[in-house]
């Protein structure tokens, strides 16, 4: 039996999701159309969208290579919606890289919030922490460890995200031989790591909290025999879940109902085969004692910030110098994270005797408004043409504006394409040159 929700049109495009503040979405969608791209929003999330053109491939458009769109399948999506974690809320993703799903949390938690993303494989991690540089995801910090073991109090987290290694079978469509490679006794190895981290999710979890767990596979050992291995093991209790729209959904295997667990039907939602159930952790939510420790760093002062052209207060939180490499750090982290989870922020610049550098992806800390303190506002590139922003990926170079008289012909302006912000642009005299390629 198949249960619908209303899914959307038949149109076969990819998905995606607009990144960065809701007031910038038309900006980023002029952006879109001038490249002859034409998309539909999806009824899952106001970021979601869906390409019904593309002249051009997806991931090498100027919105996608500046960082404002990311290309997710919908059903990617589905676990941050369900999880729904209010703004302002500390969330753990346990299993984060790529960080497609770390960067949807994000968005819902908002500049106030703040994503804890664990990774333990390092080369998985760089990828992680280059998707949250170019896209600016300044309220995530990350660190490495492995998810079944992680160095924080039990109950502290009220919303966590458990997204584990799986076989894959989702995906079958895009990888066609990953139902072959993981059969019978390969599974066996990934049961059991989702099991471990279920149990320290489980200890995470503060009481009343929510848990989601999820995986990009059609296995029901990895999907409703976990779900009841977890009921039966831990002190967890499934939350019921309206389907959410655009999507067709299978019954899930006996005795769980369609709002205990969902189970995208790929091949008629037009996405990944994808499972996920909600639980919850009985009892009344107590207060969690943090012992913060200081970062080894020293926060930027706020003037060298505006120097730069920064704006101090975009995020909640302090941008923090570790020799030269100067990272966002979001106030909740260095409010309650202890100095054993070994977290960085995502880079932001760098500082030197002549004054701090900012990296050319962070557009994130460009400021939209004057500066209530008096700064005067960065020098501002504006590119007239989809051409000039191009070139800016071939090495060439667009005009800097007029250094005033007597100041440094060396610094940086804010690169803009109409009313969206897209980078720092750097360059000596009148040549501005983008170096985040």
């Amino acid at each position: 039996m198949k249960h619908r929700t209303q899914p959307d049109t038949d149109a076969p495009g990819r998905t995606f999701r607009f990144v960065g503040p809701a007031q910038e979405r038309a900006a980023v969608a002029e952006l879109l159309a001038a490249e002859g791209l034409a998309w539909e929003s999806l009824p899952l999330h106001p970021v979601a969208a869906r390409a019904l053109t593309e002249p051009i491939p997806l991931g090498r458009t100027l919105a996608a290579r500046f960082g404002r769109i990311y290309i997710q399948d919908a059903s990617s999506m589905l676990p941050p919606v369900v999880l729904a974690p209010p703004p302002g809320a500390m969330v753990l993703d346990m299993c984060s890289s790529p960080g497609s799903k770390t960067g949807l949390l994000s968005e819902l938690v908002g500049p106030a919030g703040c994503v804890v993303a664990n990774e333990p494989n390092p080369e998985r991690l760089a990828t992680l922490r280059r998707t949250l540089l170019e896209t600016q995801r300044l309220n995530v910090v990350t660190c490495r460890h492995e998810g079944q073991s992680l160095p924080l109090a039990e109950g502290f987290f009220t919303h966590i995200q458990c997204d584990p290694p799986c076989s894959g079978w989702g995906t079958v469509e895009k990888h066609p031989k990953v139902a072959a490679l993981w059969r019978g006794d390969k599974v066996a190895p990934l049961v059991g790591l989702q099991r471990l981290l279920l149990r320290e999710a489980a200890r995470l979890l503060a009481p009343g909290g929510r848990l989601v767990y999820s995986t990009c596979t059609t296995n029901v050992e990895e999907n409703e025999r976990q779900v009841a291995w977890a009921l039966e093991q831990l002190p967890l209790e499934l939350v019921p879940v309206d389907p959410p729209p655009g999507f067709v959904f299978k019954t899930p295997e006996a005795p769980f109902g369609p709002r205990d667990c969902l189970l995208v039907d790929g091949e008629e939602s037009r996405a990944q085969g994808f499972f996920l159930a909600c639980f919850t952790k009985p009892g009344e939510m107590a207060t969690v004692s943090h012992c913060p420790s200081p970062p080894p760093g020293q926060p930027v002062d706020a003037d060298i910030l505006r120097a730069a052209g920064a704006d101090p207060d975009a995020w909640d939180g302090e941008v923090y110098d570790f020799s030269g490499s100067c990272h966002f750090l979001p106030r909740l982290a260095l409010e309650r994270l202890a100095a054993a989870l070994r977290w960085q922020g995502v880079p932001v610049g760098r500082l030197t005797a002549k004054g701090l550098t900012m990296h050319p992806r962070a557009w994130g800390l460009i400021p939209r408004l004057q500066d209530p303190h008096g700064q005067p506002m960065p020098p501002r590139v504006q590119a007239a043409s989809l051409a000039e922003l191009t070139g800016l990926f071939e090495g060439r170079a667009m005009q800097m504006p007029e250094t005033p008289a007597g100041k440094d012909k060396t610094r940086a302006a804010g690169l803009w394409y109409g009313d969206l912000a897209l980078g720092w642009l750097h360059g000596k005299g009148s040549r501005a040159l983008w170096t985040g390629r």
